[in-house]
């Protein structure tokens, strides 16, 4: 199966090679960490345990990434590197771009705010971006056909609303980040099947390594917090808000393997929606008990 990507006289066919049925496995997360690799960004576990869907992507082709109006794409393999030039073409009507050996970096120009949300979401640059970094391949039959995976931080409503910038930006991180899979596996309804993997999969080896915290700390204390769950309460009694989430931001020196981190969240949540994904910086993970969004048919 392939799909042909093409911009301004440069094409190229994506095959999806190696296709085959697998043995259904019933530890999906025991699987994944023998394929994990703590120094390689792109790997991606998502698992909807009510509708027995998961992802696995064990290599990525490219990573994009972004803050405000600047954003970079990377190729992480010789396929992105080879997707680049046809990237850069797509992009180059929307935004000033720096094309080099394994690296786009480009700045859209700045946000204008028309007074209409549909105007708004139509010329956001993220949404052009990523339309742009999007092939998908239709053979493929089960809920991912291809494509791009990833994360939206909450800064992202920054790009459709006008809101004050917070002082101090405490993670660093992207406002968003995403990921072009270049091997994967997929099990739903229909079976186990992987793709671009060759080879006969073995028992999955034990994970190693372990993980540890140190020094936790906090920007709130317990008494401020309590403090601030009391002003919002007051708030929705008054009726300026009907919700509001008060949160704490905590931090760690960590060491170790973040991935038995999530291993364990796994097997003492019942929570239908998880996720794990790997940076250069190192990863992200978490459950929820809910999905803000589902798209059902384009």
């Amino acid at each position: 199966m392939n799909t042909k990507i093409e911009a301004q006289g440069l094409a190229m066919n994506l095959n999806y090679i190696n296709i085959k049925q697998v043995s259904e496995v019933q530890d999906l997360p025991l699987l994944f960490s023998h394929f994990f690799d703590n120094r390689q960004p792109g790997q991606i576990f998502y698992t909807d345990r009510e509708r027995n869907q998961t992802i696995m992507v064990i290599r990525s082709a490219l990573s994009i990434q972004g803050k405000s109006n600047q954003f970079t794409i990377k190729a992480l393999t010789s396929l992105g590197q080879s997707l680049l030039p046809i990237i850069a073409k797509r992009l180059d009507i929307f935004a000033e771009l720096k094309l080099e050996a394994k690296m786009i970096t480009g700045t859209f120009p700045e946000i204008t705010y028309p007074a209409v949300l549909d105007q708004r979401v139509l010329q956001n640059p993220i949404r052009l971006l990523l339309s742009q970094c999007f092939f998908e391949i239709e053979e493929i039959k089960q809920f991912f056909s291809g494509g791009i995976l990833g994360l939206f931080a909450y800064d992202l409503i920054d790009t459709l609303e006008q809101l004050p910038k917070p002082q101090i930006d405490l993670l660093q991180e992207p406002d968003y980040l995403f990921y072009l899979p270049e091997e994967f596996i997929l099990q739903d309804e229909q079976g186990m099947f992987s793709y671009l993997l060759s080879g006969e999969f073995s028992n999955p080896k034990p994970l190693e390594g372990t993980f540890s915290l140190e020094n936790l700390k906090s920007e709130l204390s317990f008494s401020e917090f309590a403090r601030k769950v009391e002003q919002l309460k007051q708030h929705i009694e008054a009726g300026d808000i009907f919700q509001a989430v008060v949160g704490r931001f905590l931090q760690a020196k960590c060491q170790g393997n973040p991935y038995s981190v999530f291993l364990n969240l796994l097997r003492t949540t019942c929570a239908p929606y998880c996720y794990f994904i790997t940076d250069e910086q190192g990863a992200m993970f978490g459950v929820s008990p809910e999905i803000a969004v589902r798209v059902e048919q384009k």
